[in-house]
């Protein structure tokens, strides 16, 4: 009989926790990082603000820094990949820079988040930062090889493709410090903006980077689902 309840206890141990969910307890996590900031934030906070124990918690994550991982995963696994994939199966070079300006920029202004992925980076642990690392690594890859792409059929100027490359990176990730969405030009408008530096200083004169954008570039931008307050 004793043995019977010590196996039923240690069975009730290992089940899973039903009061919430991996994704519920990412989120709030997010919510929280707005907020506060990786330091400013603590695991008791977020137990108090989701209504759970700690060891509920630790069902799911090892510690903090694991939590911040997994948003920042889910986030690039979300947006950052989609983007990648589909710049992969572009054959036009022109579009396919198109494209990424247009769906990194808008992700980049409709999610507040963005934030906490670009400040709290430093923080996670070693294993986790090259997995981000690797992912942006190979963006740049395929942003060098369309730059060579277009140098090579002799529509962009003799500029260096790798500082190219991290330019356009740079100008398509920074909006996020400054981008004041309540301006009339709204999204579209900075990604015009964007697309004119960009294309007006890489290609030669004479060459059309407007005609024929693929699909996604005639779709509006979605609503944001995040907190606007946290943007501009």
């Amino acid at each position: 009989m004793t043995n019977l309840r010590q196996n039923t206890e240690a069975s009730t141990k290992r089940r899973a926790p039903v009061r919430t969910s991996r994704e519920e307890i990412q989120e709030k996590a997010m919510q929280l990082f707005l907020e506060r900031g990786y330091h400013g934030m603590s695991t008791t906070d977020l137990c108090e603000a989701l209504g759970i124990s700690r060891p509920t918690l630790y069902w799911y994550f090892k510690d903090k820094e694991d939590i911040l991982f997994s948003v920042h995963k889910s986030r690039l696994e979300s947006r950052i990949q989609p983007i990648l994939a589909q710049m992969k199966e572009t054959r036009d070079p022109v579009a396919r820079l198109r494209f990424f300006i247009h769906e990194h920029t808008k992700g980049v202004c409709l999610h507040a988040d963005t934030k906490v992925l670009i400040n709290e980076t430093p923080y996670l642990a070693a294993e986790h930062s090259a997995w981000v690392l690797e992912v942006w690594a190979e963006i740049l890859d395929v942003l060098r090889q369309t730059l060579r792409e277009l140098k090579e059929s002799g529509k962009m100027r003799d500029v260096d493709e790798l500082f190219a490359a991290f330019s356009l990176i740079g100008m398509v990730m920074w909006p996020y410090t400054w981008f004041d969405r309540t301006r009339p030009e709204g999204v579209e408008g900075l990604i015009n903006a964007i697309e004119e530096i960009i294309f007006g200083g890489l290609l030669k004169p004479g060459i059309s980077w407007r005609a024929n954008p693929p699909d996604s570039l005639r779709s509006e931008p979605t609503q944001d689902q995040d907190n606007p307050s946290e943007m501009g």
